[in-house]
């Protein structure tokens, strides 16, 4: 296995624990898929959120005000790898809800761009832009 399918892997990974991690709770497990300064931008938030004590409360304020929420990443590509230890890539993401009825309700369709860099820890996110795809590209 080459570098980049050892790279693909490992976002993967990084993915599915991600999107487990804010969807039960664990802010702070979510927050440490960031590097330390690492930035989420999202346009369905008030502004940036940096840091990952700032993370872990977004996380943990997602996960309390969401309940029973699912976020579904697929596509998953990687477009550019710099260095060994840097990359980036971009996925689709989708935000689903269960209602207590039983009801499922897509919240979001998005699309994310990752800046990504490999840490001792395994691969990090330095900054993560999310675009609405009803809004188009968000700067």
């Amino acid at each position: 296995m080459d570098n980049f399918e050892r790279t693909m892997l490992a976002v993967l990974q990084l993915y599915g624990a991600q999107s487990r991690a804010i969807d039960i709770g664990a802010a702070q497990t979510w927050a440490e898929t960031f590097v330390p300064d690492g930035r989420f931008e999202s346009p369905s938030y008030p502004g940036p959120v940096v840091g990952r004590e700032e993370l872990a409360s977004f996380a943990a304020s997602f996960a309390h005000n969401t309940p029973l929420a699912r976020h579904v990443i697929t596509n998953a590509h990687i477009t550019s790898m710099d260095s060994t230890d840097r990359a980036t890539s971009t996925a689709y993401l989708m935000v689903v809800q269960t209602h207590r009825n039983g009801d499922v309700q897509i919240l979001r369709l998005t699309t994310i761009e990752d800046e990504l860099m490999k840490t001792d820890g395994g691969w990090r996110v330095l900054c993560r832009r999310v675009i609405l795809e009803n809004k188009g590209k968000q700067k």
